[in-house]
């Protein structure tokens, strides 16, 4: 996992592929592939920036040729007789594969002026296992499903993209993408449902995403789907637009993004935990519902650059110290500010998530704020109905424990029947 940002020497080199590259050394997941990256990007960034040839496979996936196994000439990339053009695709070419049944094209270690997973057919896939290192120079890319459908199978090996990577491109198009081992590097951008449909699931591997991850895009677009069940992944930011959704199924799975916007939708199991070693948790949506899964994840904000500061955004609608607040109102299962080195966060309610008439609040299970980091609410209201622990510095207000309807019972019980009455037909009535 990334431990730390890089510093600022790496972060303003010439070439961000190789600063990408470079940060991987510390990963111990991805050291075995450090030395094949950045042989392949070197290589191919010798390559000249004219038009790359278009090479056209007619292995397995075309005609009618289903095979599958590596050990199929059909299925092989290096085989000259897969090929249209009577040869294998050098780094000064793209390679087209117009799916279009059944079978795979099991990839070989490659350099390629970009690569277009396409066809009429979902059930073809471009395989990458292990012994398969592929990478595209800076500027060129890989489509998976520009014009029709398109599928990539990772178990092992490496992709590494120095364009864009999009799954699901065009309007009325769709891309699958399935990481369950090895290691998908993204130098730049990478967009699940670009215009079309996008779909992509990890169980396993690392995936790491140096620019933007989007997910989903505008209204009347193409949806776009981040399925995480297992595996690393790391995001400089990650963007769920408006037609995107984040699954988070099983809380092994680990999660990293420097900068995090939520605008579509997302769910998760109890248990999960996405840590911010950046500066940004926002909500840019209006949909309570469909971020439910905030209220079974943990936002921590950690890392190893001491006193990095970052925000949160506030998006409940203030109703004040009861239980109903947590429903279906942006509640955050937990946030925990600081780990090993101290952090420093502050509240902001920079969005209208809801056309409020007042000021925003948040609503939290439970409260962690690490010896030494500090948490400012700047004046916004705070409620939690959990634990609240302390042992840094909390200003600009103070939060609000929330108690359980049969802890009220027993602080009120000496108030008087009619008063304990009252109060609970009162919030009865309110949680209708």
């Amino acid at each position: 996992m990334i431990t730390s940002l890089l510093p600022p020497r790496i972060n303003d080199a010439a070439t961000p592929a190789l600063a990408t590259i470079a940060r991987q050394v510390r990963r111990p997941a991805a050291q075995a592939h450090v030395i094949v990256l950045l042989a392949a990007f070197l290589a191919a960034a010798g390559t000249p920036a004219a038009y790359a040839t278009e090479y056209h496979w007619i292995g397995a996936g075309t005609g009618g040729i289903t095979a599958t196994d590596p050990a199929d000439p059909t299925t092989q990339w290096n085989n000259p007789a897969n090929w249209q053009e009577g040869k294998v695709p050098t780094p000064a070419d793209k390679a087209i594969l117009p799916l279009a049944n059944a079978g795979y094209v099991n990839a070989q270690t490659a350099v390629l002026c970009g690569l277009r997973v396409d066809g009429p057919s979902a059930e073809g896939a471009y395989h990458i296992a292990d012994g398969a290192d592929v990478s595209t120079p800076t500027n060129y890319g890989v489509n998976v499903g520009l014009y029709a459908q398109g599928r990539v199978i990772q178990t092992g090996g490496s992709l590494t993209v120095g364009g864009w990577l999009r799954v699901g491109v065009s309007a009325g198009a769709s891309g699958e993408y399935r990481l369950e081992g090895g290691t998908l590097n993204e130098l730049t951008d990478e967009y699940i449902g670009y215009l079309g449909t996008g779909v992509f699931t990890q169980t396993g591997g690392t995936h790491i995403v140096s620019g933007k991850l989007q997910v989903g895009n505008y209204v009347n677009t193409g949806p776009g789907a981040l399925n995480i069940s297992g595996g690393d992944l790391e995001v400089s930011t990650l963007l769920v637009d408006y037609t995107g959704n984040l699954r988070i199924t099983d809380p092994a799975a680990y999660i990293e993004v420097h900068s995090l916007n939520f605008g579509g939708k997302f769910s998760a199991v109890p248990g999960s935990t996405v840590h911010i070693p950046g500066t940004i948790f926002k909500i840019s949506c209006i949909d309570e519902s469909g971020l439910a899964g905030l209220e079974n994840v943990a936002i921590v904000f950690d890392g190893t650059w001491s006193g990095l500061g970052g925000t949160v955004e506030v998006a409940g609608k203030d109703l004040g110290p009861i239980l109903y607040g947590f429903k279906d109102n942006f509640a955050i299962g937990s946030l925990v500010i600081g780990g090993a080195v101290p952090r420093s966060i502050w509240l902001q309610d920079a969005v209208d998530n809801g056309n409020r008439t007042s000021a925003e609040a948040l609503y939290v299970h439970n409260i962690t704020v690490a010896p030494g980091s500090s948490l400012d609410l700047a004046g916004l209201k705070v409620y939690y109905d959990g634990a609240l622990v302390n042992q840094g510095m909390i200003t600009g207000g103070t939060p609000q424990f929330v108690p359980e309807p049969g802890t009220l019972c027993m602080l009120l019980v000496g108030l008087g029947t009619g008063f304990l009455t009252r109060i609970l037909t009162y919030t009865k009535n309110t949680e209708l």
